[in-house]
């Protein structure tokens, strides 16, 4: 991402925190989370332990806009409503069937706006799994020494304040999905196109987007074809009632007209379903390919790609994205997805998919090509190894997976960099191809490594470390038993020099993508297994009725509102250091692992273990295997379950599943929620004069976060809200540092 905004002075805090690097035969060196890398072409990356962890810095202007266009006709009333919705509401959904506008309402609302609050991020999200939209909104907000993929509980430290408005285009996300991205940035707007309503269950706003009305059409039809005559506007208005209003059915019947050159020839009304077939008629040899092309890989290409593969220009492109085949958009153009299957019905030989292969290894190899142009390109990528494994070119896959993966590695889209992976791994395993399966295990294990995922990233590395030794291939398994090393003592075991090898294929064929339009979370943590039960003192709150008390603060919302009411609470902690004891609304979904999610993501780990088992035992014997079940049982680093030691006292938080936990106080359970290490909850002002458990006379915000290790946690209070009266004196009898018992 290329971004030429100034950068204020603020630089984070966040200078004196571990980090790792990845690297090797490399092209560079990425920070990801708490590790430092250095990506290896050949061999395995190395993988270290570094500090300090970049510096970040907040640019002072954030503005990444889509490409100018148009304003769309008859959408006036449209864009009104979509500002005045996101005014009121932290996410916007507008949706709709192909083709009847969406991405072009949400491009002119993106460009249009003025910036509100810290700027506009336009993204496109197709083919994008939520952490890598992360990772973009945050690379558009701020810039780093070196290439920087935060931790998810530091980059959602570093987004909290950051009142972007995120537009996301080709937004086909679950209501978890969304959820899962929102909590990354708390105090974002988000304004997404999708072909489908998926935003019930959560706070937001949807707005159905339908076709044009008569006299928009009309225009429509009037700017494609100037020689529209009066008479010509009754067969004109049958065609409007036939396509629904939709723009794009509207452009391609005009375009058949201009191609039989008379708007005299517009299409019937039934003619409509048959609209694209009629034009591929029209098409010549090179607009085919083309369209072969695009429909054969289902992605965006540039103008370069295409015209380097098929000969054609760019003015041609244009042309057949005016007829509606082809949708341009920033990075290049796609086939329309109606006209995908049409293309293939016609046209029944794909695009040679080996020219497609070799085209793109030379391409990623030019020391020229950038990460992040790769990284733009992945799901085209995808494709192309994908195809050419199922059509039995797995050498040609192997090649082009290996060409790709460090270079997305490189662009800090871990997401992609693991389908690739995945991908790549499978064309290995079928090919026979020992190093090539032995590079792919490693890499993954590095990931997995810098990911957190520990349990995986052993047995990775333990297989990547076998067959590195069948290889003879000292420096590899140097690389794969110094990354091991780094691994937490319970995933961690001496490496045998001979034994049954692990079989990870379950876990590798997982990473590979389902869909290359599907939008797609890693699976979460396993849920946290209950704290045992102990005797706890409940958290004593206390203040004084009298006077000078404080109006609610800017985010003092009921539970369940956006993350935006979170940001705001944050702010409003940091003016109210006498405040009353603490409380805090947030939202009750604002974490990745929904219940479905936290079960999907659960049956995946324990398939991959089941299968594993035996090989486990084996190769690690029953120690590293208890201590894989133990660690699968045992909480996240970051979760707020679990007894904690406070100011106050020792309390214990218990969790109540999809990211919500209750503590026990004075007869009544206290809810807090969030994700990411950041928890906010609600708890009320209690009259001392009363005792500690006095008459309720108001509430406070309470917002709990953990350090990256989850051995402690920083409490804090906002600003109180009376139920009636005023304060003399209050405070907050936790507040401060709580650690975990040892």
């Amino acid at each position: 991402m290329v971004m030429d905004e100034q950068a204020n002075s603020g630089a984070s805090d966040a200078g004196d925190a571990p980090g790792i690097f990845v690297g090797g035969n490399a092209y560079g060196h990425v920070v990801c989370g708490d590790h430092n890398i250095v990506f290896n072409a050949d061999g395995g990356s190395i993988v270290n332990v570094a500090t300090p962890r970049p510096e970040v810095v907040r640019r002072e202007r954030i503005r990444l806009q889509p490409r100018r266009q148009n304003a769309p006709l008859g959408r006036d009333e449209d864009l009104a409503a979509l500002r005045k919705a996101v005014r009121s509401s932290d996410i916007v959904q507008l949706y709709g069937p192909s083709g009847v506008g969406t991405s072009t309402l949400l491009r002119q609302f993106a460009g249009a706006e003025p910036a509100v609050g810290a700027g506009v991020v336009y993204l496109d999200a197709r083919g994008r799994e939520v952490t890598d939209l992360a990772q973009e909104i945050f690379e558009a907000c701020y810039r780093s020494d070196v290439p920087y993929a935060p931790a998810a509980n530091e980059l959602r430290r570093l987004m909290v304040g950051v009142d972007v408005t995120v537009c996301l285009d080709n937004a086909d996300l679950t209501g978890e999905h969304i959820q899962a991205l929102a909590d990354y940035a708390p105090a974002a707007s988000f304004v997404l196109a999708s072909h489908e309503r998926t935003l019930q269950g959560l706070d937001g706003t949807a707005i159905a987007v339908d076709g044009l009305c008569e006299s928009a059409a009309m225009a429509l039809l009037s700017r494609e074809l100037p020689e529209l005559q009066d008479d010509e506007r009754a067969a004109a208005s049958k065609l409007w009632s036939a396509t629904g209003g939709r723009p794009l059915l509207l452009l391609r019947a005009a375009a058949f007209a201009r191609n039989s050159g008379s708007a005299s020839h517009l299409p019937r009304p039934g003619d409509v379903p048959d609209l694209v077939p009629l034009l591929l008629d029209q098409c010549g040899t090179t607009a085919e390919a083309v369209l072969k092309l695009l429909a054969t890989l289902d992605a965006t290409l540039t103008p370069a790609d295409i015209g380097a593969l098929t000969g054609a220009d760019k003015a041609l492109c244009e042309e057949l994205a005016r007829l509606g085949l082809l949708i341009a958009d920033e990075r290049g153009y796609r086939c329309a997805a109606d006209a995908v299957a049409a293309v293939s019905n016609k046209w029944n030989k794909p695009f040679p998919i080996d020219r497609v292969c070799g085209h793109y290894i030379d391409w990623t190899a030019r020391p020229t090509t950038e990460p992040e142009q790769v990284a733009a390109r992945s799901a085209a990528l995808e494709q192309a190894v994908e195809l050419a494994h199922a059509a039995g070119h797995d050498a040609l896959a192997v090649r082009l997976a290996r060409a790709a993966a460090p270079k997305l590695a490189a662009s800090r889209h871990t997401d992609a960099w693991a389908r690739m992976l995945g991908l790549g791994w499978q064309a290995a395993h079928s090919a026979g191809d020992k190093r090539a399966e032995a590079y792919f295990l490693h890499e993954e294990g590095v990931r997995s490594l810098v990911r957190g995922r520990y349990v995986v990233g052993a047995l990775l590395l333990a297989e990547a470390i076998h067959l590195w030794r069948k290889l003879q291939d000292a420096h590899s398994v140097g690389a794969a038993q110094h990354a091991n090393q780094l691994l937490p003592n319970m995933a961690t075991s001496p490496i045998p020099a001979h034994g049954a090898p692990l079989t990870p294929a379950s876990h590798m064929a997982n990473l590979a993508p389902v869909h290359h339009t599907a939008v797609i979370v890693t699976p979460p943590p396993l849920p946290p297994t209950p704290v045992p039960p102990s005797t706890t003192p409940s958290l004593p709150h206390s203040a004084v009725p009298g006077t000078g008390a404080r109006s609610p603060g800017a985010g003092s919302n009921a539970p369940g509102a956006s993350g935006k009411a979170g940001g705001a609470a944050g702010k409003a902690a940091t003016s109210a250091p006498h405040a009353a004891t603490p409380v805090v609304s947030s939202a009750a979904t604002s974490t990745a692992s929904s219940a479905a999610g936290a079960a999907a993501g659960s049956a995946a780990v324990a398939k991959f273990i089941a299968i594993a088992a035996v090989l486990i035992g084996v190769v690690f014997g029953p120690k590293i295997l208890d201590a894989i079940t133990k660690e699968l049982n045992q909480p996240s680093p970051n979760d707020l379950s679990g007894v904690w030691v406070t100011p106050a006292g020792t309390v214990k938080i218990t969790s109540q599943g999809s990211g919500s936990y209750g503590l026990d106080e004075c007869g009544t359970t206290l809810t807090f929620s969030g994700g990411a290490g950041t928890f906010e909850g609600t708890v009320p002002i209690h009259n001392l004069s009363e005792g500690s458990c006095g008459s309720r006379i108001g509430t406070a915000r309470l917002t709990i976060t953990i350090s990256s290790d989850g051995r402690s946690a920083t409490v804090e209070e906002g600003t109180p809200i009376l139920d009636g009266g005023s304060l003399s004196r209050a405070s907050c009898s936790v507040c401060g540092s709580w650690t975990r018992p040892s």
